[in-house]
């Protein structure tokens, strides 16, 4: 059976869409972008796809069964919401809007499922199971971002943070529930250039310490410790489980080195880390089956978050 859909979007991404689904059995047969976006029409000739000269023609001409949106930021939501007539499932990317208010509208509905990739990885899963509920954990997530020194500024780094984010603190909200904030923080040197910024989100079960430091020269990495094993995600896609040391003397100097238990890597798989994953997920909502997958609201709860540290980032 022939499973037929859209996408609206030109950028890289877009093609890690077309490819993966072909792989699932679901068929992109259709693209659009902005007004005559050039990279789309490159794409339909690429793929062999109608192509469309705006997201408004293809949506008023739609006849498949799915919709996946990867348009820029801010053009996810206010295109999203021009499909629910449409009566399709829908895949839309993160973060689909800068701002929850408008989000409301839309939480519980079921057919739109949101791009979170990284929660289908196989490591980051391999964790989750891990959680116990009568456990606490210490987290520790490192947020680099690059700023260009000639615009170095508090702004620049907020509003990269503020984008980029999101996936971080949404992975934090699928390993532990619900969070809260707290200890938001805010260091600058235009001088020295020095811009950092921490904070914490907590419940009951865990408190993770988030800090970005602009231009530093480290990966992201989100590191949590569970009283005995700790489990380093350094890069996002390469997991270690360490627990006690290795002892080793080296020129009369003990080494303690951490003793590595686990590891695994996601960049074994052929597509996009997570991509595989998704669109089987994806497949499921399509053929109305149950899937396990992030919805709109899982957006809302992250977004909030964000919005209430760039309130407080304002005053510091």
């Amino acid at each position: 059976m022939s499973i037929n859909g859209s996408i609206i979007g030109s950028t890289r991404i877009v093609e890690d869409y077309i490819d993966v689904f072909k792989h699932v059995g679901l068929e992109i047969d259709s693209i659009a972008a902005s007004k005559n976006s050039v990279n789309a029409k490159k794409l339909s000739q690429r793929y062999d796809l109608t192509y469309y000269s705006s997201s408004e023609s293809l949506i008023n001409n739609f006849d498949g069964q799915f919709i996946v949106i990867a348009s820029k930021p801010e053009t996810l939501l206010p295109i999203m919401s021009n499909t629910l007539n449409l009566n399709t499932k829908v895949l839309i990317e993160k973060p689909v809007t800068h701002y929850s208010k408008l989000l409301i509208p839309y939480k519980t509905l079921k057919n739109v499922q949101v791009g979170f990739n990284r929660r289908f990885y196989s490591n980051v899963n391999y964790f989750k199971k891990k959680v116990e509920k009568n456990k606490f954990y210490l987290g520790e997530v490192s947020i680099p971002e690059i700023i260009n020194p000639e615009n170095f500024s508090k702004r620049a780094h907020r509003k990269i943070i503020l984008n980029n984010s999101i996936h971080l603190i949404d992975l934090a909200h699928y390993f532990f529930g619900n969070l809260y904030l707290k200890d938001v923080e805010y260091i600058f040197s235009k001088k020295n250039k020095i811009s950092s910024f921490t904070f914490k989100l907590y419940n009951s079960k865990c408190s993770i310490l988030f800090n970005s430091i602009a231009n530093q020269t480290k990966n992201t990495q989100f590191e949590i410790f569970d009283g005995e094993n700790t489990f380093n995600f350094l890069p996002l896609e390469k997991l270690q489980v360490q627990k006690g040391f290795e002892i080793k003397d080296f020129a009369g100097t003990t080494n303690y080195l951490p003793k590595i238990i686990h590891t695994m890597d996601e960049y074994k798989d052929t597509y996009k880390p997570g991509f595989i994953k998704q669109a089987k997920e994806f497949k499921k909502l399509v053929l109305g089956k149950n899937p396990n997958i992030p919805n709109l609201n899982d957006a809302f709860k992250s977004i909030k978050v964000i919005e209430e540290i760039d309130e407080q980032l304002k005053v510091k």
